[in-house]
């Protein structure tokens, strides 16, 4: 089945591309992706507008609006950190409450047209996503399948050490959950239901999907607040404060909102309670997932991942380094009768790592190197070891690798961390 999902990514990595010509110009494939975004996002707003009976007038003041808030917010942004950003939970809170404010400065009804532009908004977002898959940005953590991104992405700005690995498709995913997210809101509002149903059906449920969603991102210039990020947090914000407006009777409420709540919630704590056990959550953190990669020779060892002891990275040389974490990593590179081998050890530094955690770093570090399987095991209680060959096929004589070269290889490797 993976192996089947693989051959499948394998086939749309060619036609992911950060840019493309037309009209002998060169567009970038996210700017065009976005403005298509942002055309059928308006004839929904409008088709709706119309079959609500609102004024087409009054909803092109809004859409208006909203585009000068999104501007004023991104050049707030760029003049106070100097990048320049793009957080959808950010503007879309920025637009519900300029919009808002306006609808009660002029006194027209509230609900009903301030509805309309954030479903129009979700559905631009969605549909943007499509242009974020095709750029590489906001992409997920290596996975067994997903989208490979190249060298012309890496020119135009991707993480170089990301370069061919493939990543979790978080982009696809989002983009099908805003779809059905507004599909959801836009039929309760066309079956009759109260005036504000599709507002508060849209938040809750994308909320909940982009909370979820975010443990899967990859892209590491975010911001976190302990282990969750920036996202997760006002998601958990938005689905509160929905649902306490539904029960105070300001805009109409579904029992299944609790439900959602509860969701998020438990998983919030389940995260909380293996991360003070284990700390297994931080380990594939984006950030820590990068110093991993700096490591084992994708990126050039920064200062930040304080190496123990080094030597040059040439043929049966040994480097020592351990991460902010104080997971302890040691890699070679070995001569075999059957080509070349990349040899890895590690152990937590403060604690005894469980093997289900370690089979799963060592499935880290082979997405990373691109390496289908290796020879795995564990030496000793906490102290794992990963043997990955050129081939995809195993090795015909694993023990021979595994009595008499990795043991000499351990032995140094555990002299080097003692000093």
């Amino acid at each position: 089945m993976t192996r089947n999902w693989c051959r499948s990514f394998s086939t749309f990595d060619s036609m992911v591309t950060p840019t493309f010509l037309l009209f002998g110009r060169s567009w970038t494939s996210f700017t065009c992706i976005a403005a298509m975004g942002f055309v059928l996002a308006n004839v929904l707003v409008f088709i709706m507008a119309a079959h609500l009976g609102l004024s087409l007038w009054i909803t092109a003041t809004l859409i208006i609006l909203a585009m000068a808030t999104f501007w004023l917010h991104s050049l707030a942004v760029k003049i106070i950190t100097n990048k320049e950003t793009f957080i959808y939970l950010r503007h879309l809170t920025a637009i519900l409450l300029s919009t808002s404010l306006f609808c009660w400065m002029v006194d027209i009804p509230l609900l009903p047209h301030v509805e309309l532009i954030i479903l129009g908004i979700g559905f631009q977002q969605a549909i943007g996503r499509l242009g974020c898959c095709m750029a590489g940005c906001c992409h997920g953590k290596p996975s067994d399948w997903g989208i490979c991104y190249g060298n012309s992405h890496v020119a135009a700005g991707f993480p170089a050490y990301l370069a061919h690995v493939r990543l979790f498709p978080t982009q696809l995913l989002e983009f099908i959950w805003g779809i059905v997210s507004v599909i959801v809101a836009c039929t309760l509002l066309l079956n009759g239901y109260p005036t504000g149903s599709g507002l508060s059906a849209y938040l809750v449920l994308y909320g909940m999907g982009r909370f979820f969603l975010e443990f899967y991102r990859g892209d590491d210039k975010r911001i976190y607040i302990d282990l969750f990020s920036e996202a997760q947090w006002i998601s958990l914000i938005i689905l509160f404060c929905v649902t306490a407006a539904g029960l105070a009777g300001l805009v109409p409420y579904f029992s299944w909102q609790i439900f959602c709540i509860v969701c998020v919630i438990f998983a919030m704590c389940k995260v909380l309670i293996k991360r003070n056990k284990f700390r297994q959550i931080a380990f594939f953190h984006p950030h820590h997932v990068r110093e991993i990669a700096g490591i084992i020779g994708l990126l050039n060892v920064s200062e930040e991942l304080k190496p123990l002891s080094s030597r040059d990275a040439t043929t049966n040389s040994i480097m020592v380094a351990k991460t902010r974490l104080g997971l302890r990593i040691s890699t070679a590179k070995m001569d075999h009768n059957q080509g070349k081998v990349d040899y890895f050890s590690f152990s937590s530094q403060d604690d005894i790592l469980p093997k289900n955690i370690g089979r799963d770093i060592s499935r880290l570090f082979l997405r990373l190197i691109r390496k289908p399987r290796a020879l795995f095991f564990e030496s000793k209680p906490g102290v794992f070891h990963l043997l990955a060959g050129e081939h995809p096929e195993p090795c015909q004589n694993e023990e021979y690798i595994r009595v008499n070269v990795a043991v000499n290889f351990m032995q140094e490797t555990f002299n080097f961390s003692k000093r």
